[in-house]
């Protein structure tokens, strides 16, 4: 998992190093962070939970639930909509509330 946690941290600086760089332009940049969603994969990464266990998982997110394609697709509507237009170096976490749980 080091890899997987190296490419997550190279999002978030270079979505910050973008987002101060192309400011002058009025050109914003965010990064969404979805936390595990009801993908495929999903299975990889859980591969060889038993049923407690995923159990576990799905009670560490305060929301109760994994996230779907269309919730992570409603932060990037929302990111590249103008309600968002005074946004940007922003990592936006989709996560159900588990960052903060």
């Amino acid at each position: 998992m080091a890899w997987y946690n190296a490419s997550k941290a190279a999002v978030v600086n270079l979505t910050q190093t973008m987002a101060a760089e192309l400011a002058p332009h009025r050109i914003r940049v965010n990064a969404i962070a979805p936390s595990l969603a009801d993908t495929p994969m999903k299975s990889f990464i859980m591969e060889g939970f038993d049923d407690a266990a995923e159990k576990l998982v799905l009670q560490s997110i305060p929301l109760g639930r994994l996230a779907t394609g269309e919730d992570i697709a409603a932060a990037a509507a929302f990111l590249a909509s103008g309600e968002a237009r005074f946004v940007t170096g922003v990592i936006l976490p989709v996560d159900g509330g588990r960052m903060v749980a």
